[in-house]
């Protein structure tokens, strides 16, 4: 009976240090899997801001071959209404809009990164991390064929294409750009074909159609389709 109980208790032993064992090596097996995984997640953020940087900066180039204005920021993006002031005359009273200011036909940052990935700057550069919230196009030259220079900047805001050559066709085109809260079309060729579509545009808070071929039964549909934004006509 004694040596029956010894062995039990050997036995016992056994498998208590084995599973002492199986935990150990399970243990390390998730640390291990859990720096696998970081490593993965960290190749995949790079590889995806590159992708970003790339896609980014050559259509940058390309839209600085026209008269642009390119924002981007790291922070986030607030928006701040255009200017105005209200003069009186017999017939009511009028809004003038005293636009956005003078700005630089350039590529520019406006703030600073955050100090915990001014090293991620350095190695992705600033069209990896940096948003482009704001372009402003000042040529006529651009057409519905350079609009989907556009499209690379997920994370734009603003767009100004005022006194381009685009058309219906280019407004097709911006349908993806459906967070844009600011959108100058005045003195283009857009119909109110293609103002309709731009009821989709939720976000937005100014629209400037002035000089466009709209009528009324538009201007309508599109005030009470965006109650949150200013049309200018």
């Amino acid at each position: 009976m004694l040596k029956r109980i010894i062995w039990l208790r050997r036995e016992s032993d056994v498998d208590i240090n084995m599973t002492k064992s199986s935990r150990g090596r399970f243990l390390r097996y998730l640390i291990s899997s859990s720096y696998f995984v970081v490593l993965l997640s960290a190749v995949g953020a790079f590889v995806v801001m590159r992708h970003r940087e790339r896609v980014q900066r050559t259509s940058t180039t390309a839209l600085l071959r026209f008269e642009a204005s390119i924002t981007a920021q790291y922070g986030s993006y607030e928006y701040h209404p255009s200017p105005t002031s209200r003069l009186a005359y017999d017939g009511g009273e009028l809004t003038v809009v005293h636009g956005r200011g003078q700005r630089v036909m350039d590529f520019s940052v406006i703030d600073e990164p955050p100090q915990v990935v001014k090293w991620v700057v350095s190695i992705v550069g600033e069209h990896g991390l940096a948003q482009v919230t704001s372009i402003t196009i000042r040529d006529d030259r651009f057409s519905d064929a350079d609009v989907g220079l556009l499209l690379a900047f997920p994370d734009v805001r603003e767009i100004d294409i005022s006194g381009t050559a685009i058309s219906d066709e280019g407004i097709n085109k911006l349908a993806s750009l459906k967070q844009l809260v600011v959108l100058d079309i005045s003195e283009t060729q857009v119909s109110d074909a293609s103002l309709h579509k731009l009821s989709a545009f939720k976000e937005l808070r100014e629209l400037n159609i002035e000089g466009v071929d709209a009528d009324d039964e538009a201007v309508a549909f599109l005030q009470q389709e965006l109650l949150k934004c200013w049309i200018h006509r």
